[in-house]
Parts: structure tokens; C-alpha cells; sequence
């Protein structure tokens, strides 16, 4: 081109650019959407559709977040670097707005990494909950947590491990927390009563159901996305389990809070159903192959035909894999609590609970013993509840009761012969002492 002039060569170069630019155009043309479908496009989009490889294959997508990272271009990472610098020296002050503020902005850049929602999802839900005093305020940033982790499974909608978490926030820190009493009640009746009118935060629990079973629908669709998805957060048949756990942690409650009508036994009955019959029928692929974990003789024999291997090798692997699982507890666990002594031990201790905190320490007394007798039932009856770390913990903390009353008010020794003595006596460590006096404390405001 060295005989062109320099107004020739530019004419050049643009007609070039055009022709170039045409199958460009062509090739990456944006599809038509509908409200029924996304046609259309050019072959690029096509193929994005095709092989999922477009931004809104993965879920709910942010324009911000694809506007930002068009601004940022090459400085993005550096960005984020500073981002979350920021975001650790707001924590450290406990300037939460601003955390949020940062936290929100990291997502704007890094809206499927993973780690971001489920790091700073965890923080807000439990660090920094805890570092508020009103219980009010605490729930408030519970909830934060739950809605940005919630956000992240919305965003990465094909991820099991997102969604398997919103779950596990909701059980634990609603149900397990120091102050779930509160909680357990703000999730049904929303504290901010100017904003749910006294009903639940319609953004987390829009049909007002237990926490527990919210969670359970959680981890119900997290299952069924890693029928497509692997997830990584635990082994396989663990993770299958968690739905599960929901109804036997949502039975389990029904006691802990003092309900003990139809309702409690139709929650055991469930819980037991869904742990025999739906995941405990679930195939694992297990060492030999496929294994299921409630089997009688013809299951071991079916197992064994469909592996081409022996029973006894099947029996061996199963006992494995319910080892794993703890299957057979949480089985044995379900049976023993819907038993009506269990039930009956239950009410008795939880009234004779009640009698101490309103003053009347004979018919405490009088209730708790009535109560110990039966789970020394239940117990016998169920061998491997004996060593049920929940089942101890509820002995000892019904001993503490008794502790109250003939040792701190009436300065007499426990009664040798009080049923479930041994257990109170074997469990004497300062470690375990110190997390039963707390709860004592804590439950009989004592």
C-alpha cells in the first residue's frame, strides 16, 4: 500500500472494518425473547443457548454486574481486591451498613463465585447478628444473611450448594440458636410490624410455615438440582438426607416447645415415613454399586442380583453406608420418640419445668420424677437411645431442675434412689456441667 495516499489507506482500513463487522453482526445477532421463549439470534447465541454457556443460563441476571465489569475491564480483579479489603476493615469496625454496602458491590462483580455468597451470606447471618444486643436487631441481620445467600442461589440458579445453604441458615440459626424461642416466633410474626403487618417476611416465608419446614423445601430443591449438578459440600448420601432431617428436627421441636397433642405424633409419623420410605429407599452408589439403605432379605437378595456379587458383600456395604449416614439412629430415633411413654416422659418434665418457674417446686418435683421413670422406659426399650447424646442432655438438664430444688433451696442431697440417678452421676464433667448449667439458667431464668 505503499503507493496509496494516506487519505487512501484510511478509506481502506474503514472498508475493511465494515466488511469485518458484517459476519460479526451477523454471527453474534441477539436473540428475540418473549414471554414464551428466547428464538432466534445469530449462530453465537444460538450456540450459547445450546451449551448453556450464557450469563443467563445460570440464573437471575444483574445488568449492573455486566455494566461494571465492562467499565472495570482488565481492573476488575484489582477492584474486588480492594472490595474486600474494605469489607473486612468494616467488619473489624462494626460499621454494618457500609459492609453491606461493600458486600453488595463485590457481587456486583463477581456475581458466580460462589465463595462470595456463601462467605459473606454466613457473616451477616451470624457475625454479624451476634454483635447487636436487641433481639430484634439480631433477627434483622439473620434474615440479611438468608436473603443475600438466597440472592447468590437465585444468581447461580443451577448450583445445588447455594440453595443446600439458605437451608441450613434457616435451621440453625432460627431452630438452634440461643435465642430460637424469639426467632421461631419472629418467623411466623415478623417483629417490623410496619412492614408485615404482624404476619412473616413474606420474602422468606411467604406461605408463614415453620422454619423448619421451610428449610426442608430448601433442601428439597437443592436435591433436585444435584440430580444435574454435583455439589461439594458433603458426601452424597449425606447431603440426600437433609430434607429429611428437617421433619425430624421439626417433630423433635413440637416436644421442645411443649406440644404434645395429634400434631406432634402426626409429626413423628411423617418424619419416620420420609426417612424409611423416601430416602432411605434412595440407591447410592456405593463401593459395589447401587445400595439402598432400608432393606430387609429381599432387598439384600435384589441388591446383590443387580450387582452381581454376593449378599453378605451387599449386608457389608450397606452397614457402611448407614454407619456413615447414622441411619440407623435417626430410624431408631424416630420409633423411640413417637412411643407414648416418650411422649408421656416428655409432658411430664416439661410441666414439672413449668411448676418451677412459677413457684411450685413440689409438683416440679413431683412431675420430673414421674418423667425420668418413663424415659428409663423408653430407654430399655430402645438400647441404642441410650447413649443418644439429645436424650442425655434432656436427663441432665431435668436433673439440674432437681439439683434446684433439693440442693439450693431445701439444702438436702440428691435422693440415691431419683430413676436415672446413673445418668446424672456418669456425666459429672466440668465441660459437660458448665453447658448444662447454662441451659438451666437460660430456660428457668433461675
Amino acid at each position: 500500500m505503499s503507493h496509496l495516499t494516506s487519505q487512501q489507506r484510511k478509506l481502506v482500513y474503514l472498508v475493511g472494518i465494515v466488511l469485518l463487522l458484517g459476519p460479526i453482526i451477523t454471527l453474534g445477532r441477539l436473540p428475540r425473547r418473549s414471554e414464551a421463549a428466547i428464538s432466534g439470534g445469530g449462530q453465537l447465541s444460538s450456540m450459547r443457548r445450546q451449551y448453556e454457556l450464557g450469563e443467563t443460563s445460570l440464573g437471575d441476571v444483574d445488568p449492573s454486574s455486566s455494566t461494571m465489569n465492562l467499565v472495570l475491564l482488565g481492573f476488575r480483579g484489582i477492584a474486588v481486591n480492594q472490595l474486600w479489603l474494605q469489607a473486612d476493615k468494616h467488619k473489624d469496625h462494626k460499621n454494618w451498613g457500609s459492609l453491606r454496602a461493600v458486600v453488595n458491590s463485590i457481587i456486583q462483580l463477581q456475581p458466580h463465585f460462589i465463595e462470595v455468597w456463601e462467605h459473606q451470606g454466613w457473616n451477616l447471618a451470624y457475625n454479624v447478628s451476634a454483635a447487636w444486643d436487641n433481639v430484634d436487631d439480631r433477627f434483622y441481620w439473620v434474615k440479611e444473611g438468608t436473603k443475600f445467600t438466597d440472592e447468590g442461589a437465585e444468581r447461580n440458579a443451577k448450583i445445588p450448594d447455594l440453595r443446600s445453604k439458605v437451608g441450613e441458615i434457616i435451621s440453625h440459626k432460627v431452630g438452634r440458636a440461643d435465642e430460637w424461642r424469639q426467632y421461631r416466633d419472629f418467623w411466623v410474626e415478623d417483629p417490623d410490624v410496619d412492614s408485615y403487618n404482624g404476619g412473616p417476611d413474606t420474602e422468606l416465608n411467604p406461605e408463614g410455615k415453620d422454619s423448619y419446614l421451610v428449610a426442608r423445601d430448601h433442601h428439597l430443591r437443592a436435591n433436585d438440582l444435584e440430580d444435574e449438578t454435583p455439589q461439594h459440600i458433603m458426601a452424597r448420601p449425606l447431603f440426600r438426607s437433609l430434607p429429611a432431617r428437617q421433619l425430624l428436627e421439626y417433630a423433635a421441636m413440637h416436644h421442645k416447645e411443649g406440644r404434645f397433642g395429634d400434631d406432634a405424633g402426626r409429626a413423628w409419623e411423617d418424619a419416620f415415613d420420609e426417612w424409611t420410605q423416601e430416602y432411605g429407599k434412595t440407591p447410592f452408589n456405593y463401593g459395589i454399586g447401587e445400595v439402598w439403605q432400608e432393606a430387609d432379605e429381599e432387598d439384600f437378595l435384589e441388591m446383590a442380583r443387580l450387582n452381581d456379587t454376593s449378599e453378605i458383600v451387599v449386608q457389608q456395604a450397606v452397614d457402611r453406608l448407614q454407619k456413615m449416614t447414622n441411619y440407623r439412629y435417626w430410624r431408631e430415633r424416630a420409633r423411640a420418640e413417637g412411643e407414648q411413654s416418650t411422649v408421656d416422659a416428655r409432658r411430664e418434665i416439661y410441666e414439672g419445668k413449668q411448676a418451677f418457674r412459677e413457684g411450685d417446686t413440689e409438683l416440679a418435683k413431683e412431675r420430673i420424677i414421674s418423667g425420668l421413670k418413663k424415659f428409663r422406659l423408653m430407654r430399655d426399650k430402645f438400647p441404642a437411645m441410650a447413649d443418644d447424646p439429645r436424650t442425655i442432655e434432656d436427663i441432665l438438664l431435668a436433673f439440674r431442675y432437681l439439683k434446684a430444688i433439693y440442693v439450693d433451696l431445701d439444702g438436702e442431697s440428691l435422693p440415691d434412689d431419683l430413676p436415672m440417678i446413673e445418668v446424672w452421676n456418669q456425666y459429672q464433667d466440668p465441660s459437660t456441667m458448665n453447658d448444662i448449667e447454662q441451659m438451666f439458667r437460660n430456660e428457668a431464668r433461675y
